[in-house]
């Protein structure tokens, strides 16, 4: 659910109905929090991998920012909107289809900025915590 991959599943043991239950009401938000850690994580990455090696070959074209392989270039994390359970017990997930808007920068602007890029992991840092980011709290 909070990645986004298209995917029935099966659970035979009816005992898991309350936890699985349970489970789909944080779902989303826990889901955004783990998606703009990764982002972060990625865009640390990028930074320390064109300082090592110079610049990627790769754009991804929803976010903006280089990315390595050919595959990224179209990767997207679609935050999940909310989480609907039919009287059947199934559940339906509904997400997102724009990219984070906080993550939507001139990066190729923004990366050959140094000054920019040691902001960058400052406010990692700074904003990391056991709770994870809040919407829209990166810049």
């Amino acid at each position: 659910m909070a990645m986004g991959r298209n995917s029935v599943g099966y659970e035979m043991d009816p005992s898991l109905g309350p936890v699985i239950s349970a489970m789909t009401k944080t779902v989303v938000d826990s889901a955004h929090q783990v998606i703009q850690k990764r982002l972060v994580r990625h865009i640390n990455f990028v930074l320390e991998r064109m300082e090592a090696k110079g610049p990627l070959k790769h754009k991804n074209s929803h976010y903006g920012f280089p990315v390595i392989t050919a595959q990224e270039k179209v990767l997207l994390f679609n935050l999940p909107l909310k989480v609907t359970q039919s009287p059947d017990h199934t559940y339906k997930v509904s997400y997102d289809k724009l990219p984070q808007k906080e993550f939507c920068r001139d990066w190729s602007r923004l990366l050959q900025d140094k000054e920019a890029g040691k902001l960058i992991k400052t406010m990692e840092k700074a904003k990391t915590s056991k709770n994870g980011f809040k919407q829209g709290e990166l810049f």
